[in-house]
């Protein structure tokens, strides 16, 4: 088979003729050829270039090549220059990973103004072998083993790697063939990087003992797919039964989870979807049997120990039902209210406002949790000596079902203290043998 003709079937077997795409060029072999097949057979495109301003007079080169060539076929063209330096200082982060997050942003950005259906990009057969390597070394599970996906999601926005697996080799003597323009880039010869290391030192010493080794790695990751193809069929049906979604919120059921051995293999595949890694999914092993409100978090989310549950909501407050307070907060924001927290003034009316509650500081335990109420959440109403249901009070309160569904419980170690901009619990209300007080308001949303 012909070079251009396993590319041609490369793109036919994954783009559609009647979409525009735009694909990632950085001048350099792989992509220029992606660029070029893509071109002679027809397909709409868009094409993105990063000048991350790293390699001087290079980078430039590097964006007039692609430029031309996208002047000389008609093709929609643009670039950007980023101050790559400038942002991995500012995001701690290294140079590899900032300028992936800088890419990825734009491409979406191009994206979505343009209305472009996916972004393409030039990885094959070798950047797949080389990704498995780098995993087994870095520790992976069976999603490690299978490597990069044809089609995959980045910031929501569709990724497609139509030449995925097509050899190197191949993409070579395409680009000879055809004549296609491209640039070498100086740093794929250094060793700095560990992809670098794995392409130009690793994996030829293996293959050097044993030819074997790129064809057999490679129907080996066709194996762990089809084996993770399975797994992930399994691992979504249990967790269907053992996790619930409330609105924004995932709870996991803990004595569903109990049942599941090894249980820290199966908490790790329910929170893995939201950005927690192995290493996090043992931290929230620490916390299955401690108080309510302790939390594992990363930076879009939260895992709160609330019962007989893991709840996942959002980092942001105010998209969460679950809310952790420390004992050094001044103000937390909610859904749709904010609560301020401080001491009282000496002359506040202990009755005038429900919307504000006066509790005695030492009979509170933090952090405390604030969050939507419950069927089966019970508090001693403020001047009662008897336990009442919440459900029960909102309904003696005459309170409307769409308020009913916005209110929240504040706790205090599984006891809730207060019903907010209602009543608070009786076993924290002042008495005269209190020293520190609690001040809290809630300020409604309009």
């Amino acid at each position: 088979m012909s070079k251009a003709k396993s590319i041609a079937l490369a793109l036919a077997a994954n783009l559609s003729k009647s979409k525009k795409y735009l694909v990632a060029v950085s001048g350099g072999m792989d992509s220029m050829a992606l660029l070029h097949g893509l071109v002679v057979n027809g397909y709409r495109v868009a094409v993105a270039h990063c000048n991350y301003q790293l390699r001087g007079e290079d980078s430039n080169a590097d964006q007039k090549l692609v430029q031309d060539f996208c002047t000389k076929w008609q093709i929609d063209f643009y670039s950007k220059n980023f101050d790559t330096l400038a942002f991995i200082k500012e995001h701690k982060v290294g140079i590899q990973e900032g300028a992936r997050m800088l890419r990825y942003s734009y491409f979406q950005e191009l994206c979505e103004a343009n209305k472009l259906a996916a972004v393409l990009t030039a990885h094959h057969a070798a950047d797949q072998l080389e990704t498995v390597m780098m995993n087994i070394c870095r520790g992976t599970g069976l999603d490690g083993l299978t490597g990069i996906k044809i089609e995959s999601k980045i910031n929501n926005q569709l990724i497609v790697r139509p030449l995925l697996n097509l050899d190197k080799q191949l993409i070579q003597k395409y680009i000879a063939a055809m004549q296609v323009p491209y640039r070498d880039d100086a740093s794929n010869s250094k060793t700095d990087y560990l992809r670098n290391q794995m392409r130009l030192l690793v994996i030829p010493a293996i293959e050097n003992a044993d030819p074997r080794f790129t064809k057999t790695m490679q129907g080996n990751i066709d194996n762990w797919t089809n084996v993770n193809t399975i797994y992930q069929a399994h691992i979504s049906k249990q967790l269907h039964k053992a996790c619930s979604q409330r609105g924004r919120e995932l709870y996991l059921h803990l004595n569903a989870f109990k049942k599941l051995q090894p249980i820290s293999q199966w908490i790790y595949e329910a929170i893995k979807p939201y950005g927690f890694s192995y290493l996090q999914s043992q931290e929230v092993m620490k916390i299955l049997d401690a108080a309510n409100g302790k939390m594992v978090a990363n930076d879009k989310y939260r895992i709160v120990k609330q019962d007989d549950f893991l709840v996942i909501t959002s980092a942001e407050s105010a998209e969460s039902n679950h809310i952790i307070i420390e004992h050094s907060a001044t103000e937390v924001a909610a859904a749709h209210f904010t609560l301020h927290l401080n001491a009282p003034n000496k002359t506040e009316n202990l009755n005038t406002n429900p919307n504000i509650a006066l509790l005695d500081a030492a009979k509170l335990e933090y952090p405390l949790l604030l969050r939507i109420w419950k069927e089966g959440d019970y508090f001693y109403p403020l001047g009662m000596d008897k336990k009442k249901k919440v459900g029960r009070f909102l309904i003696d309160n005459k309170i409307p079902l769409l308020q009913k569904e916005k209110t929240y419980v504040l706790e205090s170690n599984h006891k809730i203290v207060w019903v907010v901009g209602m009543r608070i619990d009786n076993r924290v209300k002042i008495t005269d043998s209190s020293k520190e007080v609690l001040r809290l308001e809630a300020k409604w949303k309009d």
